[in-house]
């Protein structure tokens, strides 16, 4: 797969998956959670310049385990992340 093809697979899967989550009543309310596909190995928790922030592995295509990128959180307050 080319970097191209990579990209818009996951625009597609990101901006799918977006729509989906904001409807669902069973999508977490005061857990993290990834945009869409599979989060794994939340680390990297640290607070910088006031804000806590939490990085974990990631694949936006699936559900599964497989090709992952980075993904990070960011809170003031430890209860509500974006």
């Amino acid at each position: 797969m080319t970097e191209q093809q990579w990209l818009n697979r996951l625009s597609e899967a990101l901006l799918g998956g977006l729509n989906r989550a904001e409807g669902d009543p069973h999508r977490p309310g005061w857990h993290i959670a990834a945009p869409v596909g599979l989060l794994n190995d939340p680390n990297g928790f640290i607070q910088f310049d006031g804000r806590f922030r939490l990085f974990y592995q990631w694949n936006p295509l699936a559900c599964a385990h497989g090709a992952k990128a980075w993904g990070q959180l960011v809170s003031d307050d430890l209860v509500h992340w974006r």
